[in-house]
C-alpha cells in the first residue's frame, strides 16, 4: 500500500512541475513552453534534453504544441534494431582453446 501511494505521489509531483500548457495560436505561434525556455537559454537547455520542451507550430489545418526534442529510448522502442543472429557453431568452437601456441 506504501508503495502505491509513494508511486501516486511522485506521479502527482511530476505532473505539477509545470502549468499546463497555455493555447497554440497565431499569437504564439514559434514560442516555446515552458515559457521559461522563451528567456533562460540554460533552462531550454536543460528541458529539450530531457524531452519537456514543446515549440507551437502550425501543422495543416490548426495550430498544434509539437515536441521539439525526443529522448532516444523513444526512437529505440519505436523502431527496434533486429537482433544480430547467432553465428553458427563449429566443431573447433566446442572443443575449446587448443595448447598448440607454444
Amino acid at each position: 500500500m506504501r508503495v502505491i501511494l509513494g508511486c501516486l505521489l511522485a506521479a502527482a509531483l511530476a505532473f505539477a512541475e509545470h502549468p499546463p500548457r497555455s493555447a497554440c495560436s497565431k499569437q504564439t505561434h514559434g514560442r516555446l513552453w515552458p515559457e521559461e525556455a522563451n528567456t533562460d537559454r540554460g533552462v531550454a537547455l536543460q528541458l529539450m534534453r530531457s524531452g519537456e520542451v514543446y515549440l507551437c507550430s502550425y501543422g495543416r489545418l490548426h495550430y498544434h504544441w509539437e515536441p521539439l526534442s525526443t529522448d532516444w529510448k523513444t526512437l529505440e522502442a519505436a523502431h527496434p534494431r533486429p537482433k544480430p543472429e547467432a553465428a553458427p557453431r563449429t566443431e573447433q568452437a566446442e572443443a575449446g582453446p587448443t595448447s598448440s601456441a607454444r
